[in-house]
């Protein structure tokens, strides 16, 4: 299964690693929907927060499959994938900040599913930018 075109420079391991890594994106997709609407379902329950526990599963896998491709990088990937990191941290920290303090009242509320589009963008605009800097 190829995922987009940067597959072909990968290695067997890194490969196999990005493709559990979507797999697990996949099941976190699925399940975050439906433990937000199995909260809605059953407000008046006192232990509803144990729904969210459902994506948490694929959020561990999506790490696996994160630290398994680190792990099968080359020195210049990895260096390419820690900058993509940090500077997706520090604009998702900036945002969140700048949000948080107008969300309400400057400006409205933010659906939960823009928030995360917003951090997997982020991502791949940061990995990419990073990965221009080397070439």
């Amino acid at each position: 299964m190829k995922i987009c075109d940067d597959s072909a420079g990968m290695n067997v391991a890194q490969r196999s690693a990005y493709q559990k890594f979507w797999w697990a994106m996949v099941a976190y997709g699925a399940t975050l929907p439906i433990a937000f609407a199995l909260m809605k379902r059953f407000h008046a329950w006192p232990a509803k927060p144990l729904f969210l526990l459902l994506p948490l599963g694929s959020v561990v896998l999506m790490l696996r499959g994160m630290m398994a491709y680190f792990a099968a990088a080359d020195e210049m990937q990895r260096r390419i994938l820690s900058e993509g990191a940090a500077y997706t941290l520090v604009t998702t920290v900036f945002a969140t900040v700048v949000f948080g303090f107008f969300e309400g009242t400057a400006i409205p509320m933010i659906p939960w599913w823009v928030r995360f589009s917003f951090m997997m963008v982020v991502w791949g605009i940061a990995v990419t930018v990073a990965k221009a800097r080397y070439e």
